[in-house]
């Protein structure tokens, strides 16, 4: 069951963080991959609503870490829209990709670098972020680090190997249609 939204309890418990209810939703059979209307998952409720325990859960119930909304967007990219260190720790453990990238071939890291989100920025590279990737437009971390002013994000991108002016080779992995 679902509301007009497409929301189930689930997603609901776990965007509240929630762990009681869900492991009781889970165990009455919680469908771990319904989706909302724009094809969210319980995992990126919790992420984008900063729930580490809820995320850990929904994760040790075999939940995708690299599950993406038809925006192309992870619980990555939310943990990192909200500045979420610790959620985004905890999902790149797991396995999320930290190159995968949106519809719009934006990175997390990418994100981090336009809204001056250090933290994640640093924990990204050191997962293996590639700090050269280039969005479908031909942008960088580094040129949306430089356009919105963060300074300290440019200096650890450039500290990181990113270049001024690069050709992308590889483009960054994108959800399947």
């Amino acid at each position: 069951m679902a509301d007009k939204e497409g929301r189930t309890a689930l997603m609901l418990a776990a965007s509240e963080g929630q762990t009681e209810v869900m492991k009781i939703l889970l165990k009455q059979g919680g469908i771990r991959y319904d989706t909302d209307n724009y094809g969210r998952v319980a995992l990126l409720y919790a992420a984008n609503a900063g729930e580490a325990e809820a995320v850990k859960l929904l994760l040790e119930h075999s939940l995708l870490p690299d599950f993406a909304d038809k925006y192309g967007l992870t619980a990555l990219f939310y943990a990192t829209i909200e500045d979420e260190v610790e959620i985004a720790h905890i999902l790149l453990k797991q396995g999320a990709m930290p190159d995968f990238a949106n519809k719009e071939g934006e990175t997390a890291l990418m994100w981090a670098a336009k809204a001056g989100y250090n933290d994640i920025a640093k924990l990204l590279i050191e997962a293996g972020a590639n700090v050269n990737a280039l969005s479908h437009k031909g942008n960088t971390a580094l040129m949306y680090a430089r356009e919105k002013g963060h300074e300290e994000m440019v200096d650890i991108l450039l500290k990181a190997g990113a270049l001024e002016e690069q050709k992308q080779e590889k483009e960054s992995p994108t959800p399947q249609e």
